[in-house]
């Protein structure tokens, strides 16, 4: 299966590494490939990776929200944010963003109940 990573930088990313030994505890042929991808170009990136056989990519930023303009569809968290952080190619392309459901998991396992508290986020990236 072929997957991916569009964005820009990307030479600083473990999910190559992180997708390969995913692929080896699964035992299933998985390549994956981080693409830079200059803003303004995904469509064509996309469509190239697409007629190359990949099956769908992650985006990161600063390509989430032109990534969302792009998809055929979205799910409804990826409209709700207007951000896409998953492509996955089928016959239509389909938008995700797997961004919050991620904190409120990684809130969850620690223990922590943010529902009606204050919170505050630092940070500049794509999720914060």
């Amino acid at each position: 299966m072929k997957l991916g990573l569009f964005g820009f930088p990307v030479g600083h990313s473990r999910s190559p590494r992180l997708f390969a030994r995913l692929a080896t505890l699964l035992k299933k042929p998985i390549s994956y490939e981080a693409v830079a991808v200059p803003p303004g170009t995904l469509a064509t990136a996309a469509l190239l990776r697409r007629a190359a056989g990949w099956r769908g990519t992650n985006v990161t930023v600063p390509l989430k929200a032109e990534a969302a303009a792009y998809a055929d569809r979205l799910t409804p968290a990826a409209k709700a944010l207007g951000a896409v952080n998953v492509l996955r190619f089928g016959r239509n392309i389909m938008g995700h963003n797997t961004d919050a459901q991620g904190l409120r998991d990684a809130l969850k396992s620690a223990g922590i109940k943010p529902r009606g508290k204050n919170t505050l986020v630092f940070g500049a990236g794509g999720a914060a």
